[in-house]
């Protein structure tokens, strides 16, 4: 598990993305599904921040292999059927 989210963070850091390289700082916010779906190179870093955000929220600091699966499957899938909402939005509907 510590190697894929390695792998990840690493591929993000190097990659960079659409999203990620306009601006030193982004408000994650305003960032639509249609936009996080095109920033293919970025999207790791966006799920992984997602976690982090939902992490907090949820005061639940354990993670794995399994929950960043189906939250990226969930991402993906929220996104593709809704590109006008936010990716918050969609972290939210994730149950």
């Amino acid at each position: 598990m510590k190697r894929a989210l390695v792998m990840m963070a690493l591929a993000a850091t190097l990659a960079g993305g659409s999203i990620a390289a306009q601006a030193e700082e982004t408000d994650v916010a305003s960032i639509k599904c249609s936009e996080f779906l095109q920033s293919k190179d970025a999207i790791p870093m966006f799920v992984m921040w997602i976690d982090g955000y939902m992490s907090q929220k949820s005061e639940n600091t354990v993670i794995s292999d399994e929950w960043i699966q189906k939250l990226s499957q969930h991402m993906g899938t929220y996104c593709s059927q809704n590109p006008d909402a936010t990716i918050l939005d969609a972290a939210s509907a994730l149950k």
